[in-house]
């Protein structure tokens, strides 16, 4: 109980309520029960897996021997095995009797992740071994989950990595092996891996033995101990050819790509010793959290770090923990120190299992706490805490403010939504607002047992069902036993753990009699009256900026305003002490005024440093939303210029960062007076404390770097000389220790002078040396346009610079001369040698050279979807026919697809040659989540001597409500009866959710539509129908011709029941006939204007007339979709501005018909032209039709 009282004193609940209140509740829809029943439960899993040698097929094969329980007789077993390739037979053995059950048959539900295996024989209650044999395929995609592999090179050769861990989702461990995944039951886990001998293998445990494998000289077998109970999504499995070194205190191992790395990587292994010595010594002496013996880290370059974590070993992003104290901030070490820490913290704590995937913040909130409580007594000149709590808080509300931040808890209603990891909620708002826990600096002296002890079971309740009621309960309990009853914690936290926005406090005060009012503000005002708002402050002539273990004053249901003891009058007051509330404080002007004159006198800084950034903060806040205005926002941070604590300064230094990298509001002249205010503040400052670092201040290091660099940024000539002085004398004074010592202020105010060619090439030229590719985010800050260009198709070319760090360079070139329009008339001319890279560029041009691009080989594309819709069922069948030519030669094809379930057995393809029909199978399928791709890999290359190639696929998918692809509609009919609607809703890139294809807006080929349907519904398509018969089972084949040359993305097929318009091309419900006269009119004179200004067209042009319809993706081509709303007008109700906009929508829509679906573009980003031309055009007709009328 000691340690939940410590909870409550150091305001835990406050934390909570702020981290979760940034969240969005999500609607409560149906919930999809993906959980495995009950009635089979696994023990142990005894895993075998065989991994590819390097440059082979990048396919493992694995065997499972899996202990299990059957609690109720059945005839199936269901496991979660969609995603490897299962032996459609499995064995089952009875423990005890040894009866062998063989499986009969099988089947897949897709949607749940779930594969049945059905027996002929009932299997009755008892225990089994279940023995299946599976493989599955790895990839490249740093984004993916199960297997991924890597490379990296050192000074000769590449090495390779294979990694199974650290999963985007807790289904992730299915790619690896089949799995009875359900979070209230643990299993021990026996890893066998077979791997090439150039790598080591790895997993959760210590290796038993190493031994070389007969038959297989190249290849070695890791046995690895059984691991304690755990979670299938904590195993972990890593083979690669890394350095390994030790730290010397508690023989922590790293393992790293060479020695080279170890430099950078010091800092991270020292924090790593230091929190886990510390941790152990303070709260885990008995270590009876954590049965795994030693825990491995493991630095890979470039590697994703926003996963899950495992147990017994940690992977870190190389870059991501990369720190050298002569070279980063103090920024950077407290973004490193915290990940590094919390990873650490999470190893004590995993063995807390939750009761459901909603209370996964519970574990990781209490590993955050530890961690950064940890590093902030280690390394006490971080000031960790203070740092933390301003950085996180300006970035998180500042986030909040502009966009909806999903909730840290939510509800489970399909596999894909325990994603947890990735998103801002995580990196931020957990971060932030567990420094709550500590923000009172109340000391951390508890006995270690009871800790322990309260953490597994959170007052009496056990490790294995751990949950938000349960914390809530046994803090209420540590509550009234400290006499602080008067809190029910369950409902408060409970509203707070299901908003998605923060309040804004606001103060008037009575400068006559010293009373003062507070009262909070929300964008939601119903949900008002049910907050609970803590309110801390304190006054000039009362200074105390310490946070009482208890808050005495609250804005409750009850009292939804403050009124505070008489203050004096001349005093100013501040709220919200050491920002302990997730909130604003919007002060009467008067108070703003008090403060901005007590920051610029001398005794600014008895204001704490936390206070003193939250009020520029929201100040800048206040500025943007025109309640507050710049002379004010000027006068509050004049003062610092005095200022010399780099916290104090955090925000101002964000609020400048944002705009450079978010806007091009420099490039504007009502930016001047900001700009001269910001030269000022920065210049007096470094005239204070001078350009050159001369005592080992970490916090003064960061802040002098960072002011000159906005210093000459923002054109103060001290500062750019200086920047090339000290150019010079590093460049003459250069050594091999000292290269990386170059700083970017000195670099990019040296750029930024009138002569700078020849600067410019020494500093490139350092990055040819050291290839370190933080100098080339320097290189933008030259003024010279055409050096810009020159340097961006270079660096764009370079295999080792990722898709992330060119984009980022790219970006931060643009922002640098959003002003210069020789420099923006620059990229666009030379646009398709600079642009930014996309993962598929990455892809094609490094990973697999064997992909092609579509655009040079697209022929003729045949297609046929079937439907099959019955009651309940919305999932569609189709099978397609592509003829393609393949001009590179190799034995891979590439193709887009999203969220469609390929049958791998029937991918095949055909060719003719040499009088002879041929066909050919492929050996893989390789999917890539991110990259939204598929790729079908073949034993040898394409031949040259043929010309055309026929692939023939069948696939699924899933018919959604609005996420694109074919999505469902119910309507009213006629009849006054539920009727449903079938769209192909293809925004952007959406064709590949209906069938596998090229689909880049360069690509124009000839599609023939057949569609397989109900009797009940009509097909509309892009064509004229050619054929329409009856099948069986109450079906209808409808055929259409070919299409002209046209792109995926303007392919249309649509299932409806509606009427057609006599004499017209117009589709609509019957009972809104009527109302279509002004739609007919407009399309009318749009298609006669057309014609007779020459304009290509198209015979037939179908209008459909859509209730509710979204109206938002790409225009097809030959049928236009409106929704129902937007094309009715009545001249007796109406305004004529509403028939305006009425008639320009129509037109605007018909001459993308007969201009933009014609034109093909280059890239996405041109499509701009085709909508440009559209809208012209449609102003242009409309103008005609109001001078005819």
């Amino acid at each position: 109980m000691t340690f939940l009282k410590l909870l409550l004193k150091s305001n835990l609940i406050f934390f909570v309520m702020t981290t979760i209140v940034t969240g969005k509740n999500l609607e409560d829809n149906q919930f999809v029960n993906y959980y495995l029943p009950y009635n089979i439960i696994a023990l142990h899993y005894e895993i075998k897996l065989t991994l590819p040698m390097p440059f082979q097929k990048y396919i493992f094969y694995g065997e499972s021997n899996i202990n299990i329980i059957v609690r109720h007789s059945t005839q199936k077993i269901n496991l979660h095995s969609v995603f490897v390739d299962m032996d459609k037979q499995v064995t089952l053995i009875h423990e005890t009797s040894k009866k062998i059950y063989k499986s009969s048959t099988f089947s897949c539900d897709f949607d749940l992740f779930i594969c049945t295996f059905n027996f002929n024989d009932l299997i009755t209650i008892g225990s089994y071994i279940l023995k299946l044999k599976y493989n599955g395929t790895m990839s490249n995609c740093e984004d993916a989950d199960g297997f991924i592999t890597t490379f990296y090179k050192d000074e000769s050769n590449f090495k390779w990595i294979y990694s199974a861990g650290n999963f985007q989702t807790t289904v992730g461990v299915q790619y690896v092996f089949p799995v009875v995944n359900d979070l209230m039951f643990k299993a021990t886990f026996k890893i066998i891996v077979d791997h090439p001998k150039s790598c080591a293998a790895l997993s959760n445990m210590p290796v038993i033995s190493r031994k070389n494998i007969e038959n297989e000289p190249q290849m070695m077998r890791a046995n690895f101990r059984t691991t304690p109970a755990m979670h299938p999504y904590l195993v972990t499995i890593i083979a690669a050819d890394l350095d390994t070194t030790y730290t010397k205190k508690a023989y922590i191992p790293l393992s790293c790509t060479g020695l080279t790395a170890v430099k950078r990587l010091h800092f991270a292994l020292d924090v790593a010793e230091n929190t886990t010595i510390y941790l152990k010594d303070t709260y885990f002496q008995n270590d009876i959290l954590n049965d795994i013996p030693q825990t491995n880290y493991i630095a890979i370059p470039y590697y994703r770090d926003d996963g899950l974590p495992n147990w017994g070993t940690v992977f870190y992003s190389q870059e991501a923990v990369s720190y050298i104290e002569e070279w980063n901030s103090i920024q950077r070490k407290t973004e490193v120190s915290a990940l590094v820490a919390r990873k650490v913290a999470n190893q004590f704590l995993n063995k807390i299992i939750l009761s459901s995937w909603s209370d996964i913040w519970i574990n990781e909130g209490i590993s955050t706490f530890l961690g950064m409580h940890a590093v902030d007594k280690i390394f006490t000149n971080l000031r960790m805490m203070n740092l933390f709590v301003v950085r996180t808080q300006c970035e998180s509300l500042h986030l909040e403010s502009i966009t909806n931040v999903p909730s840290v808890v939510f509800q489970i209603k399909k596999p894909y939504d325990i994603k947890l990891f990735s998103s801002f909620r995580y990196n931020k708002d957990y971060i932030d607002n567990i420094r709550k826990l500590y923000s009172c600096n109340i000391s951390m002296t508890l006995e270690t047992q009871q800790c322990c002890c309260n953490l597994c079971c959170m007052g009496n309740v056990p490790v294995e069902s751990i949950s938000a009621d349960n914390l809530w309960a046994a803090m209420q309990t540590a509550l009234n036993e400290s006499h602080k009853n008067e809190f029910n914690i369950k409902k408060l936290m409970d509203f707070w753990i299901t908003q998605n926005q923060y309040p804004i406090l606001k103060m008037t005060r009575n400068y006559r009699d010293g009373r003062t009012a507070i009262w909070a503000e929300m964008r939601n005002m119903s949900k008002r009256h049910e907050w609970w708002i803590p309110v801390t402050y304190t006054t000039e002539t009362n200074l105390n900026f310490t946070i009482t273990p208890f808050c005495e004053d609250w804005i409750t249901p009850e009292q939804f305003f403050i009124y505070l003891p008489p203050i004096n009058v001349n005093n100013w007051i501040i709220v919200n002490l050491q920002h302990f509330g997730y909130y604003r404080v919007m002060y009467d002007m008067e108070n703003w005024l008090r403060l901005a004159n007590y920051l610029n006198s001398k005794k600014y800084y008895k204001i704490h440093v936390v206070n003193r950034a939250q009020i520029i903060d929201d100040a800048y806040y206040f500025l943007i939303m025109k309640q507050l205005n710049f002379d004010m926002f000027k006068n509050l941070t004049m003062y610092l210029s005095q200022e010399i604590d780099y916290i104090a300064w955090y925000p101002m230094f964000n609020i400048v960062r944002n705009m450079l990298n978010h806007s091009n509001i420099f490039s504007h002249p009502q930016a001047t007076p900001f700009k001269e205010h910001m030269r000022n503040i920065v210049s007096n400052l470094l005239e204070k404390i001078g350009y050159v670092n001369l005592f080992n201040d970490i916090h003064i290091t960061s802040l002098r770097e960072e002011a000159a660099e906005w210093a000459c940024f923002f054109g103060d000539e001290t500062c750019r000389k200086t920047a090339y002085r000290e150019l010079q004398t590093y460049m003459t004074t250069i050594t091999e220790d000292s290269k990386i010592l170059l700083k970017k202020w000195i670099a990019c105010g040296s750029l930024m002078t009138t002569n700078t060619t020849n600067t410019w090439y020494n500093i490139y030229n350092l990055y040819n040396e050291l290839t370190d590719i933080v100098i080339l985010e320097y290189l933008p800050c030259v003024k010279q346009p055409i050096i810009i260009k020159d340097y961006l198709k270079i660096i764009r070319s370079k295999r080792e610079i990722s898709v992330k760090n060119y984009n980022n360079i790219f970006f931060s070139a643009i922002a640098y001369h959003a002003n210069n329009d020789d420099m923006l008339s620059i990229i666009l001319t030379n646009f398709e040698a600079v642009k930014p890279k996309n993962e598929n560029d990455y892809k094609n041009e490094y990973m697999f050279e064997t992909a092609f691009s579509s655009s040079n080989f697209y022929k003729f594309f045949e297609k046929n979807i079937y439907k099959r819709l019955k009651k309940g069922n919305f999932i569609f069948y189709g099978k397609s026919t592509i003829l393609f030519e393949d001009i590179y030669r190799k034995r891979v094809l590439c193709l887009y697809a999203k969220n469609i379930a390929i049958n791998v057995s029937a991918t095949k393809i055909h060719y003719f040659t040499n009088n002879t029909y041929h066909e050919i199978v492929p050996i893989m399928h390789q999917i890539h989540k991110k990259s939204q791709t598929i790729e079908i890999v073949f034993d040898y290359p394409f031949l040259r001597n043929v010309n055309i190639y026929r692939v023939t696929m069948e696939f699924l998918g899933s018919i959604t409500d609005d996420k694109g692809g074919i999505v469902k509609r119910s309507y009213i009919n006629d009849k006054n009866k539920k009727s449903w609607l079938f769209i192909a809703d293809l925004r952007g890139a959406g064709a590949r959710q209906i069938f596998p294809c090229w689909d880049e807006p360069d690509t124009r080929t000839n599609f023939t539509i057949s569609i397989k349907h109900d009797q009940y519904y009509r097909a509309l398509s892009n064509t004229k129908v050619t054929n329409m018969f009856s099948v069986k089972h109450e079906k209808n084949w409808t055929h259409f011709e070919p299409t002209a040359k046209i792109s995926p993305h303007h392919v249309m097929i649509l299932l409806h029941d509606f009427k057609q318009i006599d004499d017209s091309n117009i589709w609509c419900r019957e009972q809104v006939q009527q109302d279509m006269e002004f739609l007919q009119l407009i399309v009318k004179f749009t298609t006669l204007y057309l014609k007779f200004n020459d304009i290509i067209f198209l015979d037939t042009v179908m209008h459909v007339v859509i209730p509710d319809f979204l109206d938002l993706g790409m225009q097809s081509w030959g049928i236009i979709l409106y929704r129902e709303t937007n094309v009715l007008y009545d001249k007796k109700l109406d305004f004529i501005a509403w028939k305006f906009e009425v008639a320009f929508m129509i037109a605007r829509k018909i001459t993308h018909q007969y201009i933009g679906n014609l034109v093909a573009q280059p890239s996405w980003f041109h499509l701009w032209l085709n909508e440009g031309i559209a809208t012209f055009l449609a102003i242009n007709t409309v103008n005609q039709v109001v001078l005819y009328k």
